[in-house]
């Protein structure tokens, strides 16, 4: 098996579309299904369940899916660390999901303590709730709380959780809502394949056991608010987000009583690495 075969795979996967995945990769639809059915050959199981909307993972190509993301990842890594070496150049990297001031100041204040480090900031697409720590690519992240991984952090910024609401929403002028007004309103979700994250992003603990009904599963916090906005749903956020992604008709509202958001520096437990430090240190500073 090589390595293209596997990029390919991936992103039949992302797309969920062979034609579309086609056009990503460059290649004729008919040269990528070949190459998908030879993987599937490889392995000795069906990957994927052609469907009149695309293509969907099956249970063996989820579990493949999963392991092909983490695979690329430490690779990609490898090769990058094994040219910083030949360079003699001492590198971090660290996972995030949206830019923020805050993290950029935090950034230029380690740099001021170790001028030895470059800081490489490498944005990580949902569903990786870990930013990069899950799968090896990063070895720091900025990451919102609860997550489903053994870590070791340092707390950044704490916060109320938001509620995303139309301007159409009955609740949208109010000021500050109570979980309970919203509780039964069908939610815009992110796919997101950590189950404690997504668990707390759709306000599990407050349901009493009821499902959330789901109204649309989006891939991107953009596309989450375009559905927001056409009011087929409503979302829930973490706090410094709603100053970096704005929608014309989608509010923010502070939700009352619903557990706070921490946002924090963090690494994989046990696992150390000094040129992080002066990073930490920048955040205790701050």
């Amino acid at each position: 098996m090589n390595l293209e075969l596997l990029r390919r795979f991936v992103t039949v996967a992302d797309e969920g579309n062979l034609s579309r995945a086609a056009d990503e990769l460059f290649v004729s639809q008919p040269v990528l299904s070949r190459q998908i059915s030879r993987l599937e050959k490889e392995v000795g199981a069906h990957l994927f369940t052609r469907t009149p909307e695309g293509m969907e993972l099956t249970e063996a190509g989820a579990l493949m899916y999963k392991n092909a993301q983490d695979a690329l990842a430490l690779i990609d890594k490898g090769m990058r660390e094994a040219k910083e070496a030949s360079l003699g150049e001492i590198r971090v990297s660290i996972g995030y999901r949206f830019p923020t001031e805050l993290v950029n100041q935090l950034i230029k204040t380690a740099q001021s303590f170790s001028p030895e480090v470059n800081f490489d900031l490498i944005p990580i697409d949902y569903p990786d709730s870990s930013c990069g720590l899950r799968s090896g690519e990063c070895d720091a992240a900025f990451l919102w709380l609860p997550i489903d991984l053994a870590i070791d952090y340092v707390e950044i910024y704490r916060g109320p959780c938001m509620a995303l609401l139309s301007h159409e929403h009955p609740l949208s002028k109010e000021t500050m809502v109570s979980i309970e007004s919203l509780i039964n309103d069908p939610l815009v979700t992110i796919k997101c394949n950590d189950q404690v994250f997504s668990d707390y992003a759709n306000a599990l603990a407050y349901r009493h056991g009821t499902a959330p009904k789901i109204a649309y599963e989006a891939k991107s916090t953009e596309e989450a608010l375009q559905h927001i906005s056409l009011n087929e749903g409503i979302g829930f956020a973490l706090t410094l987000r709603s100053k970096f992604h704005s929608w014309e008709s989608v509010v923010w509202v502070p939700i009352s009583d619903m557990e706070d958001c921490t946002f924090v520096l963090a690494q994989r437990s046990g696992k150390t690495n000094p040129a992080l430090d002066s990073l930490f240190r920048a955040i205790n500073k701050h």
